[in-house]
């Protein structure tokens, strides 16, 4: 079973997301250049790396909750066909528990 989560393009998002935070803040500050583009390198490398991470987490956790959802589906195909037979059964059992009381009932009141 795919996965059907696009989490392909969140590392970037994230990275894109914390540098342009961080160029506004540098502006801000009126740091140089130099400090500028290493500020920037460096969270854009911090910030990429942490979301390829969250991507792998919630790719996993995905997986995970798919094999899972699909067993339990799979469970409940199989015992479904039981189910249906059983509860059947069970009807014709009370159906003739019923009619068996009753029969007991008037025994028991002819007696008297």
């Amino acid at each position: 079973m795919k996965n059907k989560t696009n989490t392909k393009p969140l590392p970037i998002a994230i990275c894109l997301l914390a540098s342009g935070i961080a160029c506004v803040i540098s502006i801000i500050q009126g740091v140089d250049f130099g400090v500028f583009v290493k500020r920037f390198a460096l969270v854009a490398l911090i910030f990429y790396v942490l979301g390829v991470i969250v991507r792998v987490v919630i790719d996993r956790t995905f997986k995970i909750d798919m094999e899972e959802t699909q067993k339990q589906q799979e469970q409940e195909m199989m015992e479904s066909p039981e189910m249906e037979g059983g509860v059947s059964d069970l009807d014709d059992i009370e159906t003739s528990l019923e009619e068996e009381g009753e029969e007991s009932e008037t025994e028991s009141t002819e007696e008297f």
